[in-house]
């Protein structure tokens, strides 16, 4: 990313430390965020930088939407909106990245800057309504051209930007559940042995025991213990929330990438609205990478419920 002049007052996209008290700052705003404000997002991954982005949803009370600003116009792509000077409180040419937006925690929020005017506002929320639907960029935007090439260096862009969004994606909520989360609260409670659980469900206790800690690698998971798992557990892995822990679970054995993960848990209700989003975005696979692990992750899935299904008819029986 280009270095600002030193005399600059602008806040620096990628980096702009913890200090309260720029000329642009409205700290003392109030109220519930809104779409179309400008804020900075603070993380204790990324240290003492900001991420500043602006609201895209808020109709959650304990977290909203966002899309990374960046100065760097020239990268703009069909689905980054570009914002002129006057257009901001910011008060210099942006690009809002669409294609970026990702759920954070309303109580990350460090210090809020006021919103883009309404024309330009009404333009970025028309280009989000189409990117959920999984449409084309509306015409008539100001928006960069469409990528056509994957030899595209506002790819290389992109994934720069993706990296220097992850610190901020890291932190999960509290009531978000893995698997391995309730499989341990349920060790705990029942006081079984370790040995006798694998014994039972067929698997190692190694194994068994890195599962209940959290610490599965993507080797050791087998379908099929795990599906006998869940049925000594008393869970039904096909809906509510154990479903939901079980789509987590398989998302982090297949994928380590952090930032992915929370997009995938916090930002859909589902797998195929997740897969959906990524293909919206990703009209020449810069997303592909994610998009196949999402798929393995979800034929992980299905296998591990039909092992719970057998499981479950075979102690009926």
């Amino acid at each position: 990313m280009r270095a600002l002049p030193a005399d600059d007052w602008r806040p620096a996209v990628s980096a702009l430390p913890l200090t309260p008290g720029r000329p642009v700052s409205t700290n003392e705003a109030s109220g519930p965020l809104a779409a179309g404000e400008v804020v900075s997002i603070t993380a204790p991954a990324a240290g003492d930088e900001l991420l500043i982005a602006v609201v895209l949803d808020a109709t959650d009370f304990e977290q909203f939407t966002a899309a990374p600003i960046s100065t760097e116009v020239e990268n703009a792509t069909a689905w980054d909106l570009i914002v002129q000077e006057d257009e901001s409180p910011l008060g210099y040419p942006l690009i809002v990245e669409d294609w970026n937006h990702s759920p954070f925690q309303s109580a990350t929020v460090h210090e809020r800057f006021g919103s883009l005017e309404p024309a330009a506002q009404d333009a970025l929320a028309e280009l989000y309504a189409a990117d959920l639907e999984g449409g084309e960029p509306p015409e008539g935007l100001p928006v960069g051209p469409p990528v056509v090439s994957a030899a595209d260096p506002r790819l290389d862009f992109q994934r720069d930007e993706e990296e220097r969004v992850t610190p901020f994606l890291n932190t999960q909520p509290a009531d978000v559940l893995t698997l391995e989360d309730l499989a341990a609260e349920w060790y705990a409670r029942c006081g079984a042995d370790l040995e006798e659980v694998a014994n039972e469900v067929h698997w190692t206790a190694t194994a068994l025991r890195a599962f209940l800690c959290g610490e599965l690698t993507p080797a050791q998971v087998e379908p099929e213990p795990i599906g006998r798992l869940t049925v000594v557990m008393g869970l039904d892995v096909a809906e509510g929330a154990p479903a939901a822990a079980l789509e987590l679970s398989a998302l982090r054995w297949t994928d380590e990438n952090t930032a992915y993960l929370s997009r995938a848990a916090r930002s859909h209700n589902s797998f195929h609205s997740t897969r959906r989003s990524l293909l919206a975005r990703t009209p020449l696979g810069r997303k592909r990478r994610q998009i196949e692990l999402h798929d393995a992750a979800a034929e992980l899935v299905t296998r591990i419920r039909e092992a719970a299904r057998t499981a479950a008819l075979s102690a009926e029986r």
